[in-house]
């Protein structure tokens, strides 16, 4: 009885099933590695606007506060100086593409009067510049990243000045160029 043998089923995959498989992950891969490198990016880049819109804040709150000198003689209403770019190192130094923590940086002129720093490790160089007094007065805010270390750039830029006639301080559009570079 033992002459009859039974087949078995053969064990393992065949190498058509095999390179089926690699070719169904290396599409997969092929699609999903560029998304996850733009959502990457994307997130980098949030950090720019909500930190130049709250540096816009500061700048129009100090503003409209009144000011006095030393002797305590109020002071034409301006923006607070002087023009600054913080940090001042390159990015991507070292190859790494965040600006390290680093909270005395922002302990100083026009920071403190913009009530603006960052406590911990972050994408963009911030640049703040401004000009003149009273109606005259105006300035720029500017965030500047490097989100990939490749010398693209993105920027970040807005703008305010006062109205000649109302004294206002009217804001200018938010600008970005090579948002996601």
């Amino acid at each position: 009885m033992s002459f009859l043998k039974r087949n078995k089923a053969p064990k393992g995959f065949t190498l058509i099933e095999l390179m089926i498989v690699v070719a169904i992950i290396g599409i997969l891969a092929a699609v999903a590695i560029p998304m996850f490198l733009q959502f990457t990016r994307k997130s980098k880049s949030s950090e720019a606007p909500i930190n130049v819109k709250a540096i816009l804040d500061g700048a129009v709150a100090y503003f409209e506060d009144e000011h006095v000198d030393g002797n305590g003689n109020p002071k034409p209403k301006s923006y607070p100086t002087p023009n600054r770019t913080t940090p001042t190192d390159q990015p991507c130094k070292g190859g790494f593409d965040l600006y390290t923590k680093n909270s005395a940086q922002w302990n100083s002129s026009p920071w403190v009067e913009l009530k603006f720093g960052i406590t911990k490790a972050h994408f963009y160089q911030y640049k703040y510049e401004q000009a003149g007094t009273g109606k005259n007065s105006k300035f720029t805010v500017t965030a500047i990243g490097d989100l990939d270390c490749d010398g693209s750039f993105s920027n970040y830029t807005q703008s305010a000045a006062v109205d000649a006639t109302s004294g206002d301080v009217v804001l200018g559009n938010l600008v970005v160029t090579d948002a996601l570079e």
